[in-house]
């Protein structure tokens, strides 16, 4: 069973899936796990507009960033050309950058053909 996969997911949703497995796992468990993951490089953490802290997988090609679907909660990954985006920033100012987060919110494809949106 993998429970942390490369899809953002939050603390309720690995609970969620922990729950359907009938495993018995305390939430604050799961949460050093996660610290942990996170500081050995196996779990990346992000937290998205909602203020929802949400964890996936690193794999080799990890580093991306995400569209959000504020109708239905999609995330999907979006490659981007991430030498030109910091050629620019660099261009712009003298800011030293450590690292970033980008995510892009709006309405995926789906909720698009929906009537009611």
């Amino acid at each position: 069973m993998t429970l942390i996969g490369t899809t953002p997911q939050s603390i309720g949703d690995l609970m969620n899936q922990i729950e359907q497995e009938k495993l018995s796992v305390d939430k604050a468990t799961v949460y050093r796990a996660l610290d942990w993951f996170v500081e050995m490089g196996i779990v990346g953490k992000t937290k998205f507009q909602d203020g929802v802290t949400k964890y996936e997988r690193v794999t080799n090609d990890s580093h991306h960033h995400h569209l959000v679907c504020n109708s239905c909660g999609s995330i999907e990954d979006i490659p981007l050309n991430e030498q030109a985006l910091m050629k620019e920033v660099k261009y712009h100012s003298q800011f030293k950058v450590l690292g970033h987060s980008l995510e892009f919110f709006g309405v995926c494809h789906m909720c698009q053909q929906r009537k009611d949106i």
